[in-house]
């Protein structure tokens, strides 16, 4: 009994053991990823976009899209723009400038966005990276004092 409890323990340790290929790197996340939904209330489609610089900077943005899988941008609800890097699959996201709307409309071009907040505080969020490569998810610590705060998101390859 006691060599096939060492066994099972033995062979759930090697199963649990991270393998070096699972560590993401900058590298493997360079590019466009996406998350896309529709509200029928509203009757609008929304993407979620995520874009990663190979010089270390990002930028995150919610638009209004013609119809979900569409290219077609029909506004910004916001935008969010600063530096990243990973550790230990931590994206440690810092000097970042959030842009919004004004009280007035549901959504506007671009380069009509009001900048919120600007900030040089860090924050980190873990990431996983699917086999392929290409979904991306990203596991947020919410504070008990956060009532709406989102766990996960999980973003797709667009390139």
């Amino acid at each position: 009994m006691k060599t096939s409890n060492f066994i099972f323990l033995l062979i759930f340790l090697l199963a649990s053991c991270k393998d070096e290929g699972d560590e993401i790197t900058n590298s493997q996340i360079i590019g466009s990823w996406y998350q896309d939904a529709r509200n029928y209330d509203s009757n609008l489609s929304y993407r979620n976009s995520i874009i990663f610089n190979v010089d270390g900077t990002f930028e995150a943005s919610l638009q209004v899209v013609e119809t979900v899988n569409s290219n077609n941008i029909i506004g910004y609800m916001s935008l969010s723009k600063g530096e990243y890097q990973i550790t230990n699959n931590t994206l440690s996201r810092f000097n970042i400038e959030q842009y919004g709307l004004d009280n007035a409309n549901p959504y506007l071009n671009r380069d009509e966005l009001i900048l919120e907040a600007s900030t040089a505080r860090t924050t980190s969020i873990i990431l996983q990276l699917n086999k392929s490569r290409d979904a991306l998810k990203l596991l947020y610590n919410c504070r008990e004092e956060e009532s709406m705060c989102i766990t996960e998101q999980t973003y797709y390859r667009r390139d």
